[in-house]
């Protein structure tokens, strides 16, 4: 049977793929560990419950030859990022690139390296 298409992630299932992304591959109670620093009411099973889902929807693995199981993300960082962008340019942004930059700088004023770096991702552009 196919790999189902990933879908969008939600905002938490986005804090996850964000450790699993950093780790490289982690457990359920690797995951839950510093998401229960943020929201300390958070249970384990929760957090097993909504990687289980995210499995479903085609966002991450699970290698379950050895215990405890590890999860690793399908997708990656910057192509999920690149698609959250996208996806908010066109519902929000009607589908306009200096709309969304022209937001984004006004939310808050980037320092003199983020304004090269961004000189420098328009001159390529």
């Amino acid at each position: 049977m196919p790999r189902p298409k990933p879908t969008r992630p939600t905002d938490f299932e986005l804090e996850i793929l964000a450790i699993l992304w950093e780790s490289g591959g982690a457990t359920v109670r690797d995951v839950h560990e510093p998401l229960r620093s943020q929201k300390p009411e958070l249970g384990r099973t929760t957090v097993s419950k909504i990687m289980d889902v995210m499995i479903v929807k085609g966002l991450i693995e699970v290698s379950s030859e050895i215990r405890p199981a590890i999860y690793k993300s399908i997708v990656d960082r910057k192509s999920t990022e690149r698609n959250l962008v996208k996806d908010l340019m066109k519902r929000v942004f009607k589908n306009s690139p200096s709309r969304l930059l022209a937001h984004a700088l006004a939310g808050k004023k980037p320092s003199a390296d983020e304004m090269a770096k961004l000189k420098e991702l328009l001159a390529s552009a």
